[in-house]
Formats: C-alpha cells, sequence, structure tokens
C-alpha cells in the first residue's frame, strides 16, 4: 500500500503512546485506536516530515483533559464507529512519518475530517 502524504485532519489507525504509559516507562503504545494528524512538519525530500497527531477516545475524559467531542457527522466523514469520541487536546504523539506505529494495511488511514481554520 502506498501511504498518502500526511495532513492535517487525517484520521488513521495508530499505536498511541499515552502520556500516563509513558511515564510508567513503556516506549510503543499498547493498542491500535484513532488518531488525528493535526500537524506536519518539513517537506520532502529536503526534510523528514514530523507529525502530530492526537487521540482519539470512546472514553469521556475526566475532570482536567482537554477534549473535544467529535459530533456525529464529522465522525461517519471520518469513518469512526457510532459509539460517542472525543479528541483528546492535552497530549500528543509525535513522530516521522509514515514511522513504525502505522499498521501496513488499507484500512489504516481514513479520510480528512473537516478542521477548524
Amino acid at each position: 500500500m502506498t501511504l498518502p502524504p500526511p495532513q492535517p485532519g487525517l484520521v488513521l489507525r495508530y499505536s498511541y503512546l499515552w502520556a500516563q504509559d509513558a511515564a510508567r516507562g513503556r516506549e510503543e503504545g499498547i493498542k491500535e485506536q484513532p488518531a488525528a494528524v493535526v500537524l506536519v512538519v518539513g517537506q520532502p525530500p529536503a526534510a523528514a516530515r514530523r507529525v502530530y497527531v492526537l487521540p482519539i477516545t470512546h472514553n469521556h475524559p475526566p475532570k482536567g483533559v482537554e477534549a473535544l467531542e467529535i459530533p456525529p457527522g464529522v465522525a461517519r466523514t471520518a469513518r469512526l464507529d457510532a459509539a460517542r469520541s472525543w479528541v483528546i487536546l492535552s497530549e500528543f504523539n509525535e513522530f516521522v512519518w509514515p514511522g513504525f506505529d502505522l499498521p501496513a494495511y488499507p484500512d489504516a488511514l481514513r479520510q480528512p475530517w473537516p478542521m477548524a481554520t
């Protein structure tokens, strides 16, 4: 599979490493879950593209965690399931595209979802 160039709004399946797990010494995410690309830095071939992603979760964010609930229409566009989902805004992962945490199968990437400008 040829991966498209990363772009803000792209939702992908990603082995997200939560900050709490990293603090416990983990170096890799425990499971794949949706993540939203929010920033891409660098343009090939001059530089590697660094990609910043925010996790998407079904778990209601605990008090003190910054999050944004994804509206149902946006979730459908991003091919997320019908359960309520939140983008966690208070932490992120960063990697060089494409990175080893992206699964190597066609359903790994979903259409970009509308981002506020």
